[in-house]
């Protein structure tokens, strides 16, 4: 079923446009037993603005799951007729239920290559159940997006499907700042530095298996990932625009209060929550060496506790 679906989209990038020619260059590679399959329609500049999409699902019909392919295709038929300022490449890949296998596997390709202006994956559309972030902009790596690229779509979802798209709490955000973690498909993406954020109507936990899904929602949801594609390739890079992507020199930092706090904020004020309890440290450790106590086991005590922490920072890494 799967080579079935990667067929069908392969004719669909491959169909002609007004000139008689296909109107995406479509290339297939597989990465042990899944398949991805790329359109690519060059335009004025090389910069490249990425859709991508997967084509499995947990349940049959999955029809939530797969509603993020169906939005790929309408966006190849429209884009058909159309001329973009920057490259546009659809990516229709799988194992999105096996770690995103795929997904991960074009990344680690595209970031050598570079030129990549955005990411934007394409979750579940059509799901009945709303769950926010609309947008989700989370990584496996360093840490997310610039806010420049999370906010420009953002509005996208907020013109098309009405209301706020939501965003994480300020605490969520300090602790995926110290843990990068997500379950869903762009963290793989923008793990291996790429700029990708994500669009669901079922937030970052994606839908059940065989959710119901709105036929109405994948208009709006559609809509929003056509207007996104437009105003990234419209934005402007801050200087030369082979030198930089147009994302690049914007604020980052933690949203809290519908202001951001800035990095160095950030960092400023995490360190002046610690200093107390370094002189702490330090006045306790130098009171134990002038009473002549064995510093031995205490050393080892901290380092069972922060071992599993250790682990937990490896694992995520890995």
């Amino acid at each position: 079923d799967d080579d079935a679906l990667a067929d069908r989209v392969a004719r669909t990038l491959a169909a002609r446009d007004r000139s008689g020619r296909p109107a995406f260059r479509v290339s297939r590679e597989r990465a042990g037993e899944v398949e991805t399959v790329v359109g690519v329609r060059p335009g004025l500049s090389s910069r490249r603005i990425v859709v991508l999409s997967h084509r499995d699902a947990r349940g049959r019909p999955g029809l939530a799951e797969l509603s993020g392919t169906a939005a790929m295709l309408e966006l190849a038929r429209l884009f058909r007729a159309r001329d973009l300022r920057k490259t546009l490449v659809l990516v229709s890949t799988s194992g999105a239920t096996d770690g995103f296998t795929g997904a991960r596997a074009w990344a680690e390709g595209a970031a050598e290559a570079g030129s990549v202006e955005a990411v934007l994956v394409l979750g579940d559309l059509a799901g009945e159940q709303i769950a926010k972030p609309l947008v989700v902009p989370w990584s496996q790596g360093s840490g997310p997006v610039s806010l420049t690229l999370q906010r420009t779509v953002e509005n996208a979802v907020r013109a098309e499907v009405g209301g706020p798209p939501g965003a994480g709490r300020a605490a969520g955000q300090w602790i995926r700042r110290a843990l990068p973690a997500t379950v869903s498909g762009q963290g793989v993406v923008a793990a291996t530095g790429l700029p990708a954020v994500m669009i669901g109507a079922s937030g970052e936990r994606g839908p059940a298996p065989n959710a119901a899904v709105r036929p109405e929602r994948l208009d709006e949801f559609g809509r929003a990932a056509l207007r996104a594609v437009t105003a990234i390739d419209a934005a402007q890079p801050a200087h030369d625009e082979l030198a930089s992507p147009a994302f690049t020199g914007g604020p980052d930092g933690i949203i809290t209060m519908r202001n951001v706090l800035p990095d160095w904020a950030v960092r400023l004020l995490v360190g002046t929550l610690l200093l107390p309890a370094l002189l702490t440290a330090l006045d306790g450790f130098f009171r134990v060496r002038r009473r002549k106590l064995r510093l031995g086991p205490w050393f080892g005590w901290l380092a069972a506790a922060g071992l599993p922490l250790l682990l937990a920072w490896l694992w995520l890494r890995l």
